[in-house]
């Protein structure tokens, strides 16, 4: 019997809503609201680097040139001339390479990722935060090139359930470690009700990503507190 795909693909379509819409159901609204940070938005989008090393500079260029990774006019020709995101994207994409996935389907993969009516938002920025804050995320990738990202208890629940289709399946912890080595990703820092607070959302962000060189925590008006490393709250 011929297998249909056009009923395959719309179950498919069917339990990957059903997936997203138990993970957005979960999130609080705070986590909504820092994806405007202008903090933030700087610290992943702004500031620029150099690309992963695992990619050569003439497939580099190649992947600009097909507009799969994204430069800004005015940083055309630097070395440093990649944000964050856009880097962990890189890793993401010399990944995929590495098992065949085609330019085509990446380049799919890329607009499900980053492209967005809502201003400061992009599933990928959403996926990074949540991996921070320590709701781990799988990145899901078909041979077409559709994406999702899921809650890694979800993911696990699909797939025991054998009703994914045939994917790629990326860890963020691998490339979020990479871009973040002073990281203290999975550790409790024993904060409480987070999320009820952007501002406390912020100050864990960068407590967990390591990524300061001081940060000034006004607990009152005459308790002022400075943390220079993230261990000194374990302590």
């Amino acid at each position: 019997m011929a297998l249909d795909l056009e009923k395959l693909r719309k179950e498919q379509n069917r339990i990957f809503k059903e997936a997203v819409i138990e993970y957005n159901n979960e999130l609080p609204t705070t986590l909504i609201h820092l994806t405007n940070s202008k903090d933030l938005n700087q610290f992943l989008q702004g500031t620029k680097f150099n690309a992963s090393s695992d990619v050569t500079a003439r497939v580099l260029n190649s992947w600009i040139d097909k507009k799969l990774v994204h430069v800004e006019d005015e940083d055309a020709g630097k070395i440093k001339r990649f944000s964050r995101l856009e880097n962990i994207w890189i890793r993401i994409i010399t990944q995929a390479r590495k098992f065949g996935l085609s330019l085509s389907s990446l380049e799919n993969a890329r607009k499900e990722l980053f492209l967005s009516p809502v201003e400061n938002f992009n599933l990928l920025k959403y996926g990074i935060l949540l991996h921070i804050f320590d709701v781990p995320q799988i990145l899901i990738m078909t041979e077409d090139g559709h994406i999702r990202m899921l809650p890694a208890d979800t993911y696990h629940k699909w797939l025991s359930e054998n009703k994914l289709p045939f994917h790629l399946t990326f860890n963020l912890s691998e490339f979020l470690g990479e871009e973040f080595p002073k990281n203290e990703f999975g550790t409790d820092l024993g904060l409480q009700n987070l999320f009820d607070n952007t501002n406390a959302l912020k100050l864990l962000f960068f407590l967990k990503t390591g990524e300061y060189d001081s940060i000034k925590v006004y607990v009152n008006e005459f308790d002022v507190r400075e943390i220079t490393k993230t261990e000194q709250l374990l302590k």
